[in-house]
């Protein structure tokens, strides 16, 4: 195993959405990934860009028939067991990042939808109060 398992399943009892946190939240050296090319992966979002550019020997020695060492570090460091699984069914790289990044996405959005509704709200109450003035 190329990581320790323990500690960092911890949530932030400060997070308002622990979601979105577990996905981009910064992870102990000791729980960083070592891949075979030597490359240090401290977050999921450096794994997606890793994936980018990894050729596919290494890529097959972290993902085979024997083992799926993305699938391991991804449920055991980041508490991220449903994810994992669809991990675990991408048949290569690009796919892998796609499920990846699709996650991403999909727990940013309601932030992003959140953050635009403020927006339009406060947009809204100045526009009313220069009219009032």
């Amino acid at each position: 195993m190329l990581f320790k398992k323990g500690a960092a399943k911890t949530k932030s009892a400060s997070s308002k959405l622990p979601d979105v946190d577990n996905l981009f939240k910064e992870i102990k050296p000791e729980h960083f990934f070592l891949v075979k090319d030597g490359i240090v992966l401290k977050s999921l979002l450096e794994l997606v860009d890793a994936l980018e550019f990894m050729d596919d020997e290494t890529f097959r020695y972290h993902v085979n028939d024997l083992r799926n060492d993305f699938y391991n570090w991804i449920k055991d460091v980041f508490n991220e067991d449903e994810l994992a699984v669809r991990v675990l069914s991408a048949n290569d790289k690009h796919e892998m990042q796609v499920v990846l990044l699709r996650e991403m996405v999909r727990r940013l959005l309601p932030l992003y939808e959140k953050k635009k509704a403020r927006k339009k709200s406060t947009s809204k109450k100045t526009k009313q109060k220069s009219k009032t003035a």
